[in-house]
């Protein structure tokens, strides 16, 4: 859960990165900023990304993705909305060749939708180049319905 960059996490406090997800998804966990003092007990939490909209298909909470432990940006809040019940939900990342980098979720089951949280690492937990990366997320219902959308974020280091 701690933020794979850091040379020691003695005093590192763990954050809540979204209000909107439950606490027993692993990735809503982030380490806190050092801008901060690695916590900020009493305060905002320093890596708390602000919620995707609901309003429905895919949304990001910001086009870009710094993962540098500046607090700013560290995280992306990845909501899908297909609305309705019965949802199954698939989202990944792709490199800027079309291939996927990371498996944000796979065939989990979400009634109106759901929020995921992607850190700017790959599925082995290696650090991505900086560039443009496209989320693509997938869903069908019991209803037989399915649909796709895809939206580009970029990654970006000082």
């Amino acid at each position: 859960m701690h933020m794979i960059f850091l040379s020691g996490t003695k005093g590192v406090a763990l954050e809540k990165v979204s209000s909107g997800l439950p606490s027993d998804v692993a990735s809503n966990w982030h380490s806190a900023s050092g801008v901060c003092g690695f916590g900020t007990p009493g305060a905002s939490n320093s890596v708390l990304a602000g919620d995707a909209d609901e309003t429905g298909g895919l949304s990001l909470s910001s086009g870009r993705i710094s993962p540098d432990g500046d607090g700013y940006e560290d995280v992306i809040s990845v909501g899908v909305f297909p609305g309705g019940k019965g949802n199954v939900i698939t989202v990944t990342v792709f490199n800027d060749r079309g291939y996927p980098v990371r498996q944000l979720a796979k065939r989990v089951t979400a009634d109106a939708g759901a929020r995921f949280v992607w850190d700017g690492v790959s599925d082995s937990g290696a650090r991505l180049p900086a560039g443009l990366y496209m989320i693509i997320a997938e869903s069908f219902n019991t209803a037989g319905s399915s649909r796709r959308w895809k939206k580009v974020c970029a990654l970006l280091y000082r």
